[in-house]
Parts: C-alpha cells; structure tokens; sequence
C-alpha cells in the first residue's frame, strides 16, 4: 500500500513545476496612483434607477386571548397529630 504523505498531485508534472503563470501582475512603479484622470478619460457614472420600494406588511391586529380560569385559593389544615418532642433529659 502506498504511502499517502507521499502523494505528489498530477499538476506537478506538467513541465512548469505546476505553477500558472499569473497574467495580472502589474509593474507597480509604472502606476501613478495620484494622477489625475485626463479630462477625455473621465469616467461617467452609470445611471442607476431609483430602488424599488416594498411598502411594509400591514401590522397584525391584537389578537385577544381568552382569560384563564381563576383557581381557587388552596386552603391548609393544621395537622391535629402534633407530638411534643424535648432535646436532652426530661425533668
């Protein structure tokens, strides 16, 4: 079995080492970044149409919920099976 640390992909055989050549490189000291267009070369700003405006979803009406039933209060019993209980020695 192969190992597969060792794959070398088919692109690097292609005489160029695999490396495309990149056609946007740019000589970078021939650009002057600060001149200013010519007037002949201005650029005009395409006209644009104003964006279409969706008017918003008309906002729901309340919707109104049925109050729930009012539970009867809960009542407690005193217990009547107290025991009195002393810590320590009774006297």
């Amino acid at each position: 079995m192969a190992d597969k640390s060792a794959y070398v992909p088919p692109e690097a055989f292609t005489g160029n080492g695999g490396i495309k050549k990149d056609t946007s490189d740019v000589d970078l000291d021939d650009v002057d970044f600060f001149a200013k267009p010519a007037a002949g070369q201005a650029e005009k700003k395409p006209i644009t149409p104003p964006p279409v405006v969706i008017p918003p979803p008309p906002a729901p009406s309340p919707v109104k919920t049925p109050e729930p039933q009012k539970k009867a209060p809960i009542v407690y019993k005193k217990s009547t099976t107290y025991q009195k209980t002393f810590a320590g020695p009774r006297k």
